[in-house]
């Protein structure tokens, strides 16, 4: 709308209403955008390496259960086979006499157990290896002679809650 005044001095025609605002940001709202945006990034960025980081802890803990389980399975069945004999020899090692032949189960790091088959007048034989990882540490006892040899798989993680396997010879005799 234009609205026309007759001044004595000069005619001029002077705008009033509307005025026409340019399609762009303040320089405090793309301040303001950005930082909230910004923001949006970190958080998602945050929650992503947190899933990330929870998927890996869920994965290890898979891991280590499933390697107990393995080492458990064979460890329980040597013991339990008619006329098996444990024994601890030393701090790190485990031996099972059977009729035809023996079985060795030896701590080789803090986190490494082999399984070897002793034959008597052959050529020693690796069965398997069971390998833990850096998070885990492995312990070997046998509380007295008549005591059974106990092994004892301890998590970083789950320092708390170690993992104790047991094994019997078939008579229940340690």
């Amino acid at each position: 709308m234009i609205i026309q005044t007759h001044d004595r001095h000069a005619s001029s025609a002077v705008r009033v209403g509307l005025h026409r605002r340019h399609a762009a940001f303040t320089l405090l709202e793309a301040v303001i955008s950005m930082t909230v945006i910004s923001s949006t990034m970190v958080i998602a960025i945050s929650l992503v390496t947190l899933a990330q980081r929870s998927t890996e802890q869920v994965n290890s803990s898979r891991r280590f259960r499933q390697q107990v389980r393995q080492f458990s399975e064979a460890y329980r069945d040597d013991a339990r086979r008619a006329g098996s004999d444990l024994m601890l020899s030393g701090d790190n090692e485990v031996i099972i006499h059977f009729a035809d032949q023996t079985v060795s189960y030896r701590l080789l790091s803090d986190s490494e157990i082999s399984r070897v088959a002793l034959g008597l007048g052959q050529a020693n034989r690796l069965l398997e290896s069971y390998e833990f990882g850096d998070s885990v540490t492995v312990k070997v006892v046998q509380t007295n002679q008549e005591g059974p040899v106990q092994w004892t798989f301890t998590h970083n993680r789950f320092s708390e809650q170690p993992v104790t396997v047991i094994g019997h010879s078939k008579e229940g005799k340690p």
